[in-house]
């Protein structure tokens, strides 16, 4: 960007240049004075226009910087996604893995819209397309190739139901009752005691004030859930909002697993050392940390690990989203 203000700056001199001389052949059979006169002001009111104009440069790099910033750190939106999962049937790099898949894709010129290859665990790829139908291709495709089934399993992955957090519900009231409650006064969560019902009541979370209950929906309905901004229940109505469930662990304070799968060594969750956090003051995210220790960045990490303001449990968020079915076309 830096660079950029240097080439306007030169190209808005280089105008002014050219304009001195137009001014300077107009004014060839005047005297020395007026033109001394006439240019005078005009070489200042250059430099002002330069000066103001890398200004507006930097205030515009300011401003793109900081939309980048909060893109890193925003909430994404419902999504579609499409993808394949495809993973090695025998050890494998995901250079290898990539190279075999792209190869087998570009020589049979097939006919689907590949939008990005992911790495997972073992050596294992994740294919995203821009329509279920692209996928579907696809899987038609390698089901005819020899070297695709002989070394490699695929499948589409499986998507978690959206989840909904129903807010400020007594805590006096059972699973129970608040399953047959919200089926009895919300035509949306009626299913007439089919075998497939729209919804379920997951677990609760116990606050000062009452209890919040986490349910899980069919994606046909999430939109229209997600509209109404509630549910009716007893007497009231209850305020409710998307729920993303991040694993968070307590023993080491990392994302993405839970304390009773931890295999880390006991840690302060406010700043990621190896002592109990009863006395500790220092706000210190380890997932930051450990990121800006990994990449040489230097991410903030004034937080605690499970602040909703971290990038990295945004991130988690997103992965959440990402593998959710909305029921969106």
């Amino acid at each position: 960007m830096e660079g950029a203000c240097e080439f306007m700056e030169v190209r808005l001199l280089l105008i002014i240049e050219q304009t001195e001389t137009v001014i300077r052949n107009k004014l060839f059979n005047l005297s020395p004075t007026t033109v001394g006169t006439v240019r005078t002001p005009h070489s200042t009111v250059a430099v002002e226009i330069t000066k103001q104009y890398k200004r507006s440069w930097k205030l515009i790099y300011q401003s793109i910087e900081r939309e980048r910033s909060a893109s890193r750190t925003r909430i994404i939106d419902p999504q579609k996604t499409c993808a394949l999962v495809i993973r090695p049937k025998s050890k494998s790099t995901h250079d290898e893995t990539r190279k075999k898949l792209e190869n087998v894709v570009t020589l049979r010129n097939l006919p689907v819209r590949i939008k990005k290859f992911k790495n997972i665990s073992n050596g294992g790829i994740v294919l995203e397309a821009d329509t279920d139908d692209d996928i579907d291709k696809l899987i038609a495709q390698f089901s005819k190739l020899d070297t695709i089934n002989k070394n490699f399993s695929y499948n589409k992955p499986k998507k978690r139901k959206p989840q909904f957090i129903i807010f400020g519900i007594n805590k006096d009231v059972t699973k129970e009752q608040l399953n047959e409650g919200l089926k009895f006064k919300n035509d949306l969560l009626k299913d007439d005691y089919s075998s497939n019902p729209v919804f379920s009541v997951n677990f609760s979370i116990n606050t000062k004030y009452g209890a919040n209950w986490i349910i899980s929906v069919e994606p046909s309905i999430y939109a229209a859930i997600k509209k109404g901004r509630g549910l009716f229940f007893e007497w009231g109505f209850y305020r409710l909002d998307d729920f993303h469930s991040v694993r968070y662990c307590s023993k080491c304070g990392r994302l993405g697993h839970s304390k009773a799968k931890c295999e880390e060594t006991p840690r302060c969750f406010k700043c990621g050392d190896n002592h109990a956090p009863d006395n500790c003051n220092k706000a210190e995210c380890i997932n930051c940390k450990a990121h800006n220790a990994r990449t040489g960045k230097l991410e903030k990490i004034d937080h605690l690990s499970k602040d909703r303001k971290c990038p990295f449990y945004i991130e988690a968020i997103n992965k959440v989203i990402i593998n959710t079915d909305y029921g969106l076309s």
